[in-house]
């Protein structure tokens, strides 16, 4: 039977230790497998060679004493090369639990032998120590990224750690004597900050220390700034005008390419302006794709823009060009309002054909004349002369509504397209 902290052998005010004790002491030096290293006197004096991971750095200094025979002849042995501790544990009637050191490791193993030997004895006060742990730092600033960050625990004993929010996990979740927790968080997408709190409890539950941990807010994204298309990682500018927020850029998303002659009612094509191959990374080359970005047809414009973005309804290319002009007929085909064309027109001629009448850009809307691909042709054009821009209204289950803008024209035209036909688009945020 165990007998905790019989006193045995031992002064008053102390007592053999038991099982347990031998237990907590090893496991506070790091476990079996190296705490008899820590508690083994160094060097060879007394120790046999090689008096393997012998460090004493706990101070313990056990030295070898070696053990005495009760079986047959009685003697004494293994001076120099071993260490056995008694404890206070019984296993049987015949037996009892030992704390076993040997010269050749840096284990420090519980054991049982027969009670008649003779084995070293230590004694532990009665006294408990007090336990103590320490954690630092005691609280952290963290980004709004997923991440991991790490806190030192200094103690005396085991402890247990626990994590108080979902976002943040610990390892490891227990431990003893000196060690490093590491806590992974997951990225925080709201705007506000929050906070999480992560427990270290000693063995017997006192002292505890809580760490705290306020995550940032992720900075919120906001017309003006650039957006990143994460399916392609492409940056693309963007402005707003009025009450809506417009990709300030054609639409570059490419997921496969096809010559002009190739194109469907209902099946997405995309084309590149001057590029008649099926080879996307050639298409991504040229500098027609680099400028002007993709034309598709109205199958593959419908799903082209990128999560929180779309393609701009009839009415909403209504909205935008209105409010830049108030002239303008939504309801009109061909050339409407007096100047939305050259608000909306990336000024000069760098890439618009001359003159490019009334081009200001004055809304910074900066169109670029990227042309069509033409299914019924085959070929390309038009190209420096218009920008041509898909909306997601069908005008009957062939046609779609777009609008376009001419390098000598300053007002904005409407009219309807061939689902085959490949143009621009830019896409519109989500409300």
């Amino acid at each position: 039977s165990t007998i905790p902290g019989v006193k045995g052998i031992c002064p008053d005010g102390w007592h053999l230790p038991s099982d347990a004790d031998w237990t907590t002491l090893t496991t506070y030096l790091g476990g079996e497998a190296v705490a008899g290293g820590k508690i083994k006197e160094t060097g060879t004096t007394h120790w046999f060679n090689p008096n393997t991971g012998a460090t004493n750095s706990s101070g313990f200094t056990s030295l070898p004493a070696g053990q005495r025979s009760s079986s047959g002849y009685y003697y004494f042995y293994t001076l120099g090369s071993f260490a056995g501790l008694w404890s206070s544990t019984e296993y049987d009637g015949a037996g009892a639990w030992f704390l076993q050191l040997g010269s050749d490791n840096s284990a420090a193993m519980l054991s049982i032998n027969r009670k008649p030997d003779g084995f070293s004895a230590r004694c532990l006060n009665n006294e408990t120590a007090t336990s103590q742990l320490n954690v630092t730092p005691t609280n952290q600033e963290l980004t709004a990224s997923a991440g991991s960050t790490t806190f030192e625990v200094t103690s005396n004993t085991s402890w247990t750690v626990e994590e108080s929010v979902s976002w943040l996990s610990v390892s490891p979740t227990n431990g003893g004597g000196n060690g490093t927790i590491t806590v992974t968080y997951e990225a925080n997408s709201s705007s506000e900050s929050r906070v999480g709190q992560i427990t270290i409890t000693a063995d017997g539950g006192n002292p505890v220390v809580n760490v705290t941990l306020t995550q940032a807010g992720a900075v919120q994204w906001s017309c003006g700034q650039a957006l990143t298309d994460e399916r392609d990682g492409k940056n693309y500018n963007t402005v707003s005008i009025g009450e809506q927020c417009w990709m300030k850029e054609n639409l570059a998303w490419l997921p496969s390419i096809s010559p002009p002659s190739s194109g469907s009612l209902t099946t997405p094509f995309n084309y590149v302006y001057g590029y008649y191959g099926i080879n996307v990374t050639e298409a991504k080359a040229t500098s027609n794709f680099q400028i002007y970005g993709t034309l598709y047809n109205w199958p593959a414009a419908i799903n082209a823009c990128p999560t929180g973005w779309h393609l701009p309804s009839d009415d909403e290319w209504c909205a935008v060009t209105s409010f830049l002009d108030s002239s303008v007929g939504c309801s009109s085909q061909g050339w409407t309002g007096t100047d939305t064309g050259g608000k909306m027109k990336e000024s000069g001629i760098l890439h618009w054909t001359s003159p490019n009448i009334g081009a200001t850009n004055s809304s910074s809307f900066t169109a670029l004349p990227a042309g069509i691909s033409d299914f019924y042709t085959g070929a390309f054009y038009s190209q420096g002369d218009g920008a041509y821009f898909w909306t997601s209204t069908e005008n009957n289950n062939s046609v779609a509504w777009f609008w376009y803008l001419k390098y000598n024209e300053s007002k904005v035209g409407r009219s309807g397209y061939g689902f085959r036909t490949g143009i621009s688009i830019r896409c519109l945020k989500d409300n």
